[in-house]
């Protein structure tokens, strides 16, 4: 039986196309990598890889600016075009917002990039203990469960209304809801029948509708909820901005220990801490910083935001490091693997510099919390804590005299090493108080 041959001018067309296609997909896979927001710090500069030549057109975002904003992409100046032949150099000298879009062929759209170059950030680093008091905005949903009539029958109105934990309930028959005590007074007061509720969930806000039932016991009318209005711990200031009066800590966000939801702010500040003992950390057992304050501890600042990239807000005044007056910010791209070190206060001795090493850096071009990996090699601070322990959350990271970072997590198998955020993204998050 004779096999079917294919023609050869078939087969290598074949070929090709399937080279094609291959090539297409991994240039879409490069330029959907591109971000939509590139972030320079004080002459900073980012080169990315764009796959294939393409035309590029540059373009000044901000209005009646009398000084050019000091933004080349490739050499070129904004509101100058030019052209990409496979990667592309951003840099930025001084403050200036710019906008470039790349074109296939010079027709056809392919990435719209906005550039913010900012000056050279002084700031005031941070490393000492703080005690967190936030209050969220409305009521956490930590919890359901049935309420008992007097009847004996067990009702949940919250499970029927579709209520789930982690979503934050924010008003109750049009009344704004303080906390949760408030919201208490709120279905006492209303009683009986269905009632309006507005909810956030996901960061998506929904109204649902409820009926609170009375306890057979107790005879007050009850949602069938457990709620969280507050939370307290101990963390680390991360940096002072002496310029805006800002500060920024923790590195991460605060969350709901039950559901793991990042919690929102109606109040909060930041208090001094003093550290009574620490838990040394070992493999498969985080250490712990254990802090002592109150709510006549002095006042450091109000608490305006809490992102995935840490706390932020004013503070009472200015603020000082015992070790540095100030540091320079350092952008990304001057992060190096190599020696560092850390500032944090883990006794009655106040904050002091320890030694570090940065292993891994992450290139990143949007916000991600685990920018780097550093491991923890001062002798002092391992015999002290065994590594990063709960309550460094925080501490300033500095490399080349400058503040790259902050420390945010700690490997739970190994103390020693934990992850670092760049102070990009902390300073990106912090700059939307202004």
């Amino acid at each position: 039986m004779l096999k079917k041959r294919w023609p050869r001018g078939l087969v290598l067309w074949g070929l090709v196309l399937l080279c094609l296609l291959a090539g297409g997909y991994s240039l879409t896979r490069q330029l959907a990598a591109l971000p939509d927001e590139i972030y320079l710090i004080g002459g900073g500069s980012r080169v990315l890889d764009v796959g294939l030549p393409m035309s590029m057109t540059l373009q000044d975002t901000v209005e009646e600016r009398e000084e050019p904003s000091g933004i080349t992409v490739n050499g070129n100046p904004v509101s100058q075009g030019g052209s990409v032949q496979s990667a592309l150099e951003v840099t930025g000298s001084t403050e200036g917002q710019a906008s470039v879009e790349l074109k296939l062929f010079g027709m056809i759209p392919i990435k719209e990039m906005r550039i913010i170059s900012v000056p050279q950030k002084v700031l005031v680093p941070g490393g000492q203990s703080i005690g967190v008091m936030l209050h969220t905005r409305g009521a956490l949903v930590v919890g359901l469960m049935d309420i008992s009539r007097e009847n004996g029958e067990k009702v949940g109105p919250a499970k029927q209304a579709g209520l789930r934990a982690g979503d934050i309930l924010l008003e109750y028959d049009g009344v704004e809801i303080q906390n949760a005590a408030h919201l208490s007074s709120l279905v006492e007061a209303r009683g009986a029948g269905e009632v309006p509720i507005v909810i956030l969930r996901n960061q998506v806000r929904l109204e649902l509708r409820i009926s609170p039932t009375q306890d057979g016991g107790s005879g007050e009318y009850k949602l069938g909820a457990w709620l969280r209005d507050s939370t307290l711990g101990v963390g680390t200031l991360t940096f002072y901005d002496p310029e805006s009066g800002h500060f920024a800590g923790l590195g991460h966000a605060i969350t709901d220990f039950d559901t793991g939801e990042i919690l929102t702010v109606r109040e909060g500040t930041i208090v001094q801490s003093n550290i009574l003992d620490v838990v040394k950390g070992r493999a498969g057992e985080p250490g712990e910083l254990k802090g002592n304050f109150s709510s006549s501890s002095k006042t450091l600042g109000s608490i305006v935001k809490n992102t995935d990239y840490g706390i932020y807000g004013d503070a009472e005044e200015a603020l000082s490091n015992p070790c540095y007056a100030y540091l320079e910010a350092a952008d990304r791209s001057e992060v190096k693997t190599g020696k560092a070190s850390v500032l944090c206060t883990v006794d009655g001795g106040g904050v002091r510099e320890y030694s570090c090493q940065i292993i891994k850096i992450y290139a990143q071009e949007t916000q991600a919390q685990r920018s780097f990996i550093l491991e923890i090699d001062d002798e002092a601070l391992l015999e002290k804590t065994g590594g990063i322990v709960q309550g460094m959350s925080g501490s300033p990271i500095l490399q080349n005299g400058k503040l790259i970072g902050a420390v945010t997590h700690v490997f739970i198998d190994n103390p020693k090493r934990g992850y670092g955020v760049y102070l990009d993204w902390m300073l990106k998050d912090m700059g939307e108080l202004d």
